[in-house]
C-alpha cells in the first residue's frame, strides 16, 4: 500500500493525458482526484528542441490543465521519475509542483 501524503500538482503538458498519467503513476491513479484547472499569470511555451512544454510568468496570461489531488508519495516518486532531469517542478505558483 502506498504512502498517503495528498499532495497537489497542476499538469500542463503530457500528463494531462489520463493514459499518460495512469501508466505513470500506477495503481495509485485510481485514487486521486481530477479537476480541469488554470494557471493565472503564467503561460505555456514549447522547449527548445524538446518535445514538451514549459510555463513562465507573464501578468495577464492563462495556462489551462488539470489539478490532480490525493497523490501518494509513491505515485510522487513515479513522476519525478518521468520528468528529465532537467525540469524543475517549482513554477512559483500557488500548487505544490506544476509537471508538464
Amino acid at each position: 500500500m502506498s504512502s498517503y501524503n495528498n499532495y497537489t500538482l497542476f499538469f500542463y503538458g503530457t500528463l494531462m493525458d489520463s493514459t499518460v498519467l495512469k501508466g505513470v503513476t500506477g495503481p495509485d491513479y485510481q485514487k486521486m482526484r481530477r479537476v480541469i484547472g488554470v494557471l493565472k499569470d503564467f503561460k505555456r511555451r514549447k522547449v527548445k528542441d524538446a518535445q514538451y512544454p514549459a510555463i513562465i510568468g507573464s501578468v495577464g496570461e492563462k495556462v489551462e490543465g488539470i489539478v490532480v489531488s490525493e497523490i501518494t508519495s509513491h505515485a510522487l516518486a513515479q513522476l519525478d521519475k518521468f520528468e528529465d532531469d532537467d525540469y524543475s517542478t517549482n513554477c512559483g505558483c500557488s500548487y505544490q509542483w506544476c509537471y508538464n
